[in-house]
Formats: C-alpha cells, structure tokens, sequence
C-alpha cells in the first residue's frame, strides 16, 4: 500500500536479528530486549551472539521513537522507561555472565559446568529439545566468556577444560 518501513540491524539475539520502524515512527525491537517479567523467570537470555547483542543493545539508547516494542508484548511510550529496561537487560547479561563464572571450577568439563548451571538454577527436564535450549544458550555464554578472555580452554587427552582466565 506504499507505507514505508524502517529496518534496525540488531544482530545478537540471532546473527540477522532486526527491528522494524513503523511509518508512524514506532519502534519494534523484537526479541533484542525482554521485559521485565521475562527477565525474572529466565535461565539465560537466548542470544547467539552475546558481545554483538550487547552492542545492540546499548545503540539502542540513541533511538528516538514516539513509541518502543519490546520483545512479544510490551510497549513503552516514555523514554526514561524504555532507557531503563535497555539498562536492566544488560545488566542481566552481566548477571548471568558473574553467575557463570561462580558455577565454574577450574579445569571443568563442559558437561561438568552446565551441570553446575543446572543445578543452581534448577533446570530438571528430559525432554530433550528443552536441555536443548539450554544448552545452547550456555554454549554461547560460554564461547562469549572464552572470546572475551574471562575463561580459558586447555585440551587434556581429547577433553576440554575451562578455567577461569584469572587462576592461570
């Protein structure tokens, strides 16, 4: 019907994630921020990506929109609201990124380590595409936290071990 959309590249929470514009000048994030309540019952935040998803993130501070959707169901028309949950998203990733670590013994397989997740956080399913989630999300912390240098591998036999950058 010739409206003109707007396209946000927010890559993190898949590689190609957007955000769409709408003509009237409304932001939709998609699943680049949750809300509030989504945040509190998470495990860990579902992002392929996390370095780039944090960029994201804080770029969306220099939004300007009459109105932000966030995620499958929240709208937010004031801005000081929508730079508060932006804040509170990544603070979460700090969060998790901290409890990670804490779970970590050094020299823990990976098997070892997302056990220790588990536990802490209670995760008990054998339905096997659920663990899947899991364990993907955990997968990219973990790669994140390796890329990023707080936690190292080393090969022992044909096991890898992880420790905490700091311990080597």
């Amino acid at each position: 019907c010739g409206a003109r959309f707007g396209i946000l590249q927010l890559p993190g929470h898949s590689a190609g994630h957007i955000g769409v514009v709408t003509p009237d000048g409304a932001a939709y994030v998609g699943d680049c921020l949750i809300d509030h309540d989504e945040i509190a019952a998470a495990k860990l935040p579902t992002s392929m990506f996390i370095a780039r998803d944090l960029e994201s993130k804080q770029r969306l501070h220099e939004l300007d929109a009459p109105a932000y959707i966030v995620a499958h169901k929240q709208v937010l028309t004031e801005r000081a609201a929508f730079d508060a949950l932006i804040d509170e998203n990544i603070a979460f990733i700090h969060a998790k990124e901290q409890e990670l670590l804490a779970d970590l013994t050094d020299g823990m397989t990976f098997p070892e380590w997302i056990a220790a997740f588990c536990r802490r956080e209670n995760i008990r399913t054998h339905n096997e595409l659920k663990f899947s989630v899991v364990e993907r999300n955990f997968s990219n912390f973990v790669a994140w936290l390796t890329d990023s240098g707080r936690v190292t591998v080393q090969r022992e036999f044909c096991a890898k071990r992880y420790y905490h950058a700091e311990s080597l």
